[in-house]
């Protein structure tokens, strides 16, 4: 016993000499974090003078942005690693931009509490093929201004904001992030998120919109699509004025399933902990059951199947300026 506490008073003391320790090391820079970052940046400008249409970025961990050109002169702006610089290149009717660091151990340079790499990619049109980004650790911006043919972005840490629209697909995916989605047009639209919470609003999908979360909330409002699917492990689902022509399918493990002035061809809503409530604009056929919760929903035979099931929620639904 005796033993034990002995090592335990040097674990403390140890302990106790780290953060003073670290206090010296930050008053020695003046308590400036920047000054204790190990990477050195600089920034580089790369012109684009040859014609292409689609465009791939491959980062790192970068912020990535896309704006307009003033001057009609398509540029990439660099905040990088002067050991580590991106490509630029024209691939056929592709503009590439492409971290080239490929050393195996170059997350031993410490960038904490400093501006964060940027990738700024100044686009002299608007309307473009194939968008394709792929990322580790950073945000992604791509706005209304562009159009695409396609749009499909990876990041695994960071949040995506698109407001572009699509002539196809749209997929967007994230694995630690949130995913806004605004304004958009597309004829697909794939979102996914592990850890984050996802926005969609003023949005409409010819075809099939499809939502993953694993935890996190999930938020439309003002969105028509084809077909409606949303799935997720733990949080809360919202749909605000959500017009699906076909069916609309809902499910969440933990969370709550909200609908207010939404409809579609056919409704299914499925939620294991958490309630069901809201409005509907049209009669349905109604089929509700709750194992623990109270369930009120309107007596109609008319109009397509709406099943909703929650294990131990309440459901509650009525017709907007209906019964």
């Amino acid at each position: 016993m005796r033993e034990n506490k002995r090592w335990g008073r040097i674990a403390v003391g140890l302990v106790i000499a780290g953060l003073l320790l670290g206090a010296g090391a930050l008053a020695s820079v003046g308590f400036d974090f920047s000054r204790l970052s190990t990477a050195s940046y600089t920034t580089n400008t790369y012109i684009v003078d040859k014609p292409f249409q689609s465009i791939t970025v491959i980062g790192d961990t970068e912020k990535i942005a896309f704006v307009p050109s003033e001057d009609g002169v398509c540029r990439v702006i660099c905040r990088e690693e002067k050991t580590a610089p991106h490509t630029v290149r024209i691939d056929g009717d592709m503009l590439t931009i492409e971290n080239t660091d490929s050393r195996a151990w170059h997350f031993i340079n410490f960038s904490f509490f400093t501006d964060p790499p940027a990738v700024t990619v100044y686009l002299p049109g608007q309307a473009y093929g194939a968008l394709s980004v792929k990322a580790s650790t950073g945000n992604l911006d791509i706005p209304a201004d562009f159009s695409f043919d396609s749009i499909q972005a990876s990041l695994t840490t960071g949040d995506i904001a698109c407001r572009a629209s699509a002539k196809g697909a749209l997929a967007l995916q994230t694995s630690t992030g949130r995913i806004i989605l605004s304004g958009v047009q597309a004829e697909s639209v794939q979102l996914k998120s592990s850890t984050g919470s996802i926005q969609v609003d003023e949005t409409a999908c010819s075809g099939s919109l499809e939502i993953h979360v694993s935890t996190g909330r999930t938020a439309l409002s003002s969105v028509t699509c084809g077909s409606l699917t949303s799935t997720g492990s733990t949080g809360s689902l919202a749909l605000t004025g959500v017009i699906a022509d076909g069916a609309m399918r809902l499910q969440r493990s933990t969370g709550s399933i909200r609908l207010d002035g939404c409809d579609a061809g056919e409704i299914s809503a499925d939620t294991s902990t958490g309630s069901i409530s809201g409005t509907l604009l049209t009669e349905k056929t109604f089929s509700a059951h709750s194992s623990t919760g109270r369930v009120n929903v309107p007596g109609t035979a008319g109009g397509g199947r709406c099943s909703l099931t929650s294990g131990t929620g309440s459901i509650s639904i009525e017709i907007k300026n209906g019964n």
